[in-house]
């Protein structure tokens, strides 16, 4: 289909093509996988860490069924209630004409968990950079964003209660893992000690967390187990009561081993096969060597078509979507500092219902467009200006 688009919109999918889509451009960008092996699997085991103890918050305190996750943490045939011992209550999503109004909560039936999951897994990038214990956005500029994508879900009919709950568990869950560090849920070489419990105090241990009143004030939290209800985080009807002498199930450590294994072998060296008898003198002398290749290159040959026809197409997209949009923004004076958000705008609309690879961002299938306008007027972009994008994208 490159016939139709013009020779400058093409060149975007032929840079697509030399770096990525093609032998020589896996090649290359294996090798520098290769030289980063080390780091990108240390950022594996606190990425698998980061979404078990989240995900956990979501079990625990909203009752979330994780056999539906796309990454379950637990054993499908495990019962939440014995994930500490002593074993906690749980609340569960209401079923009708089965569970009690009064202990059970209700959500959209066209709204999974997995949806819900995912979106809290989308806010985590926001909050909290991949490649340093850092945070990435804070104050007003993730406040807003925040909130900006909890509208979204409330315009979809996800309760804001609930909505608040995972907003509460992510600033809890950010603090422990990079601030603090739990037995079971830590990786040597990357989390820090906690500071040490008060003299008056048995089992606490203090932990820098910011609010999420405004996602910058740092106040220090109690850290005792995986989850804990604080003042200021804990929600009515949401919270569950714990002891000190709670002991988190070795089950969850060892689904997170498991885990973290697999995505190992996924993105690191694997054994090839062995050498044939019938490779010639060289053969004797490493008889007992096994060849060892590196897994993401062999799934990436594997797709060299789909990445050129499927992958370019979009590169021929995105880049029509920007030709075609710039005389929209000479048109307005828009300046070049400002231009990204409106290209960024377009991209999103375009791509509302795409079927991501990237799992976390599939739950935007459930934003309406006008969610997405008022997204951006948020961000600051006048709104004459978005929907006269719009008018283009849709043609």
């Amino acid at each position: 289909m490159s016939w139709r688009y013009s020779s400058d919109i093409i060149h975007r999918k032929l840079k697509y093509v030399e770096t990525l889509a093609s032998e020589d451009g896996i090649s290359m960008s294996m090798d520098r996988w290769v030289n980063f092996l080390q780091d990108i699997q240390l950022e594996i085991s606190f990425e698998t860490i980061y979404r078990t103890l989240l995900d956990l918050h979501l079990m625990i305190l909203a009752g979330f069924d994780w056999t539906d996750f796309d990454f379950p943490p637990l054993p499908s045939d495990f019962i939440l209630q014995n994930i500490t011992e002593p074993p906690i209550e749980v609340v569960a999503k209401a079923k009708y004409d089965m569970t009690r109004y009064d202990i059970s909560y209700y959500d959209p039936p066209d709204i999974t968990f997995k949806d819900i999951e995912r979106f809290a897994w989308n806010l985590r990038y926001k909050a909290s950079e991949k490649d340093t214990l850092k945070y990435k956005k804070t104050s007003e500029s993730l406040k807003n964003l925040i909130a900006t994508y909890k509208d979204q879900l409330k315009n979809a009919g996800v309760s804001d209660k609930l909505l608040d709950v995972i907003e509460g568990s992510l600033s809890l869950v950010e603090s422990r893992l990079l601030n603090g560090a739990y037995v079971g849920f830590s990786v040597v070489g990357l989390s820090k000690v906690g500071e040490p419990s008060p003299a008056e105090a048995k089992y606490d241990a203090l932990v820098d967390t910011r609010t999420t009143d405004d996602w910058k004030t740092t106040v220090k939290t109690e850290s005792i187990l995986a989850w804990d209800n604080i003042v200021g985080w804990a929600r009515v009807g949401y919270a569950r009561v714990s002891t000190y002498d709670m002991i988190m199930n070795k089950t969850v450590s060892d689904e997170i081993v498991n885990r973290i294994n697999e995505f190992w072998k996924r993105s690191g060296l694997v054994p090839a096969g062995k050498l044939s008898i019938y490779g010639g003198p060289d053969y004797y002398a490493i008889t007992t060597e096994e060849l060892q290749t590196l897994w993401q290159r062999i799934f990436m040959l594997q797709r060299v078509d789909q990445y050129h026809y499927h992958g370019g197409t979009q590169q021929l997209k995105m880049q029509y979507n920007i030709k075609n949009i710039k005389p929209i923004l000479d048109k307005h004076g828009v300046i070049s500092n400002m231009r990204s958000m409106y290209y960024n705008f377009a991209h999103e609309l375009c791509y509302a219902s795409h079927d991501s690879h990237r799992l976390y961002k599939k739950w935007r299938k459930l934003v309406a467009e006008e969610d997405i306008i008022q997204k951006y007027i948020r961000m600051g972009c006048d709104e004459h200006i978005l929907r006269e994008i719009v008018g283009m994208v849709k043609k």
